[in-house]
């Protein structure tokens, strides 16, 4: 009922759990487990939901699995509740033993998570751009980041740019810091 009041009104218990069978299938973090997922149930009811997109992380000098908290959503008439606070402290403990990331999109929204001890690490930019296209073509990797959906073709071009990497690598970063300047308008 709460998937199909917020997000898809054709929802179905089978279409559901196909989709976290598929989410299992390709979770990085914990391979053959489901996003971890909690709800907020009122007299049998589910009235809120916070879930997680699994990933592998850069930290501390290795990679990690980890946990972005996403998907919170509370049903209208109990966003002035303790709800929203109850999912997100519930799956900050449950999740301890991983990194955890959230993104929220205004100061409301961020209030949850700093209150429950995440930094506000500011705005990001629109304009992020690649530094070391050779570092960052020697570890592309679409098969372990998880990613479905990507065309043979493409997944064959990375290959190729992998193994090309150092060669690739710094005309990729002429270009883009081309690129760079002439958008930027500098000299």
């Amino acid at each position: 009922e709460f998937y199909r009041q917020v997000w898809d009104p054709d929802a179905t218990v089978e279409s559901v759990a196909a989709g976290r069978a598929e989410a299992a299938a390709a979770n990085p973090a914990t391979p053959g487990e489901p996003p971890p997922t909690w709800l907020v149930l009122r007299d049998g009811r589910a009235i809120g939901h916070v879930t997680t997109i699994p990933l592998r992380l850069w930290l501390d000098g290795r990679e990690r699995p980890a946990h972005w908290i996403k998907g919170l959503w509370v049903l209208p008439e109990f966003q002035r509740s303790a709800a929203g606070f109850l999912l997100l402290q519930e799956a900050v403990r449950a999740l301890a033993s991983t990194p955890q990331l959230a993104l929220a999109h205004n100061p409301a929204a961020l209030r949850l998570p700093e209150a429950l001890g995440f930094t506000d690490l500011g705005a990001l930019p629109n304009d992020l751009r690649v530094l070391r296209a050779k570092a960052l073509l020697t570890r592309l990797d679409f098969d372990g980041l998880g990613l479905q959906g990507i065309p043979g073709w493409l997944r064959a071009g990375i290959r190729v740019a992998h193994h090309a990497a150092s060669v690739l690598g710094p005309a990729a970063d002429r270009s883009l810091d081309s690129w760079a300047a002439l958008a930027s308008g500098w000299q």
